[in-house]
């Protein structure tokens, strides 16, 4: 593969923007003009999963502009919040779409990658429920596990 997916969003996302599952999501806002450190955690995105809900910190970048970067990680429709305590700092919200097709389509703010990477295949009969490639490494799973285990019996 020549790529790892990064999708970049400057507004708050809708039940029409899809993402690829295991990408980089980072969204990029302007909020106050604050006197803090840059790369300062100091808002929070609340996502609503089917797993749960997650937090992630978020980073004031100076200037204004805030930023944060999310990894989603099965395909699922997700809702978030973002809020801080900052005073001025207006609440967002959104909703997107996870796809499950890695790595998904080239995009001119994707990671490129060099000659020696390599992904799980596409093939629909190489998943394993939701998860792309899992039949692939699925047969090695307890070989690879009870080699650990032998590796890290001296632990006893």
């Amino acid at each position: 593969m020549d790529h790892s997916p990064r999708i970049i969003f400057n507004r708050n996302t809708n039940i029409n923007d899809t993402v690829t599952v295991y990408s980089i999501v980072e969204f990029h806002f302007k909020g106050p003009k604050v006197n803090i450190p840059a790369d300062s955690a100091c808002f929070t995105m609340t996502v609503q999963a089917e797993i749960g809900e997650q937090k992630w910190d978020g980073f004031y970048l100076g200037d204004g502009n805030y930023a944060i970067r999310y990894c989603p990680k099965r395909t699922e429709t997700l809702s978030y919040k973002i809020n801080s305590l900052i005073p001025g700092f207006v609440e967002q919200s959104g909703q997107f779409v996870v796809d499950n097709i890695w790595p998904g389509s080239k995009r001119s703010t994707n990671y490129k990658l060099g000659d020696n990477w390599y992904t799980d295949v596409k093939n629909p009969n190489a998943f394993d429920g939701i998860w792309q490639g899992a039949n692939t490494i699925k047969k090695w799973r307890n070989d690879a596990l009870l080699d650990w285990a032998k590796r890290w019996s001296w632990l006893q």
